[in-house]
């Protein structure tokens, strides 16, 4: 099961992966399979397969069995789980606002994960903001 409140760093890393966000607006607006994806995203079927479990485990994809006639790539479609992202930098740290989205569109959930400014210094090397 998907993590309600995923790690700061870790959105972030998914945030700035090519192939991952590039899978993250491939479902956006329709499910797709692993095949699609692959073609979409013009990688290989492993390389979605290790971006489809992170992105799952992190809450910014919904994993579910495709039903029809167009069953492949193990019977599973995928489709963002997010509709909107935030992400704001201020004195206290890094916050990001994660808007989840529902089967009618409408959003449902706001999640935030924040990084205090103590932390953020450890990670900058410097206590000096700008």
């Amino acid at each position: 099961m998907s993590d309600p409140e995923p790690q700061l760093s870790e959105l972030l890393d998914h945030l700035g992966d090519d192939v991952s966000r590039a899978v993250l607006a491939a479902c956006a607006n329709d499910t797709r399979s692993v095949g699609e994806l692959a073609e979409l995203c013009d990688v290989s079927e492993a390389t979605i397969y290790r971006r489809l479990n992170h992105l799952i485990d992190s809450g910014l994809l919904e994993e579910r069995p495709r039903i029809g006639g167009n069953a492949v790539s193990g019977g599973k479609e995928y489709r963002t789980a997010i509709q909107h992202v935030e992400i704001v930098l201020d004195e206290e740290g890094i916050t990001v606002q994660i808007d989840d989205a529902t089967e009618s569109g409408d959003r449902c959930r706001r999640s935030r994960c924040s990084t205090p400014t103590s932390a953020r210094r450890t990670e900058r090397g410097s206590s000096t903001s700008s």
